[in-house]
């Protein structure tokens, strides 16, 4: 796969994932969206399970996106990896009292969420050594969602 694409090619590799979340950051909103139609004012996009992430990113409207896909085994990718699990901010007691389908934050914001998922973002950074033996950040993708820390 090319590591650039253009908008077309890129909602139509978007298309092909029908398993995976999807986090899309435009001009004006991040959200979590079921599927990418226009990529007109989308700056990044990630689209992601517990099997890979696909990420394809610009500075600019207008310009091509550059594209990075780690898929499967994690070990090909770098020397090693660890997960995080982050919390959301979730304002439940405000969230619970709604149904307009929006998640409500502590901070009055709101976004959308996947109805399958759990209250904690997971991360996985991956890391390298260098030559003095010194592990290094070396990527990072979104991997899922839990309601459990040590999941």
């Amino acid at each position: 796969m090319s590591n650039i694409m253009n908008e077309q090619q890129l909602v139509e590799k978007l298309r092909s994932f029908s398993d995976r979340y999807i986090l899309a950051i435009r001009t004006d909103k991040a959200d979590f969206e079921t599927h990418i139609d226009s990529a007109d004012n989308l700056l990044e996009v990630r689209a992601f399970n517990e099997n890979g992430e696909f990420r394809a990113y610009r500075s600019l409207v207008g310009d091509e996106f550059k594209v990075r896909e780690i898929d499967g085994n994690d070990g090909t990718y770098a020397d090693g990896y660890f997960d995080e699990r982050h919390y959301l901010d979730i304002d439940t007691a405000k969230t619970d009292k709604m149904d307009d389908g929006f998640v409500y934050t502590t901070g009055g914001g709101r976004f959308t969420m996947p109805a399958s998922a759990g209250k904690l973002l997971k991360v996985r950074y991956y890391y390298m050594f260098d030559e003095d033996g010194i592990a290094r950040k070396y990527d990072w993708r979104l991997v899922g969602f839990t309601d459990k820390e040590g999941e």
